[in-house]
């Protein structure tokens, strides 16, 4: 509203785009030679199917992708365009009163970077952007930002989640099914192709157009209504494992929550008290899309309101993924 100041914002980003991991690279690699060993001589087949060869050439798994660079140099820059957190970005960078946490991964780490080169852009008299520090410590970001790792491996006795596993499993397989059936039947090959390899070619159009912006193969292999087909079967997986399915999967988002609310609590307080114990005014985390998920269950599960009036002055917003503290200026 045109009566607020805003005062502090506490933004959680997902990663850039980035290679994929070994896993990944494996099942591109065995998808690869099954294109190599059964498509070759399709007549059926998109030419460029026959030669096909994995997107996938890096040394680093899992490292920060060059597009997924310019993703979050791009996220800075709107942010730092953004009328609500234009004043916030408007001093000089400091540490302190921008303080940007990820965690301990590579990509993470430098997506944090590249998000605060675009967010302080140049500084004046400087012909070089702003190299903004990332805290990367195991010790301050993993429970808070990596829980989905920490809870699955401290809670391995977890039965009902194994069986919401296999739940998921076989609702994928439902509607994955018919998309390797309709391949299998037009290719015309001895390839019969499953679920597992749908799943694997559409991880490849997420390569392709992460690392080459090429829509054009693997993603012209599925019809549009085809790919909500995949996005629907996605979302049943990540319902259970990070979503609204399964409690203790979203309830392990607590300790971000409880942060969030500190960060904003904190400014409330020292506004009150003129103490200013704390000079942030963005706090910034990078972390990744099951962070993400599992903090918007918890925030709809808990039916947590998305404007909270907390005094006569003061504002709560929750827009996406960044929580804005306004105080308003009338009396």
């Amino acid at each position: 509203p045109p009566t607020c100041t805003p005062l502090h914002a506490f933004a959680v980003s997902r990663h850039g785009s980035r290679y994929p991991f070994e896993k990944g690279a494996r099942e591109m690699e065995a998808l690869e030679a099954r294109v190599q060993h059964f498509l070759p001589q399709c007549s059926a087949c998109p030419q460029w199917l026959r030669s096909w060869t994995s997107p996938y050439h890096h040394s680093s798994p899992g490292d920060l992708a060059p597009s997924g660079a310019r993703e979050m140099r791009r996220l800075g820059e709107r942010m730092r365009q953004d009328a609500d957190l234009k004043s916030l970005l408007a001093k000089p960078y400091e540490p302190n009163v921008y303080p940007i946490v990820s965690t301990a991964l590579s990509q993470t780490g430098r997506s944090g970077g590249a998000l605060g080169q675009g967010m302080f852009g140049r500084a004046e008299g400087s012909s070089h952007d702003t190299a903004a520090f990332v805290d990367t410590s195991q010790a301050c970001s993993d429970i808070s930002l990596r829980f989905f790792k920490s809870f699955w491996w401290a809670c391995p006795d977890l039965k009902d989640a194994e069986a919401m596993d296999r739940e998921a499993e076989r609702a994928v397989a439902h509607l994955l099914q018919p998309i390797a059936d309709r391949l299998t039947r037009e290719w015309a090959s001895e390839w019969e192709v499953s679920t597992s390899h749908v799943a694997y070619m559409v991880d490849a159009c997420a390569v392709e157009i992460a690392l080459q912006d090429d829509a054009s193969k693997m993603c012209s292999l599925l019809s549009p209504e085809e790919f909500e087909a995949w996005e629907y079967a996605a979302d049943i997986s990540f319902f259970y494992n990070y979503g609204y399915g399964y409690a203790p999967a979203y309830e392990a988002a607590a300790p971000l929550l409880r942060d969030i609310y500190s960060s904003l609590a904190t400014v409330i307080e020292d506004r009150l008290t003129d103490a200013y114990s704390s000079p942030a005014l963005v706090n910034t985390r990078v972390a990744h899309h099951e962070t993400l998920l599992s903090l918007y269950a918890i925030l709809v599960c808990l039916s947590l309101p998305t404007k909270v009036i907390w005094s006569s002055n003061w504002w709560f917003y929750s827009f996406g993924s960044c929580n804005l503290l306004h105080r308003s200026n009338r009396p």
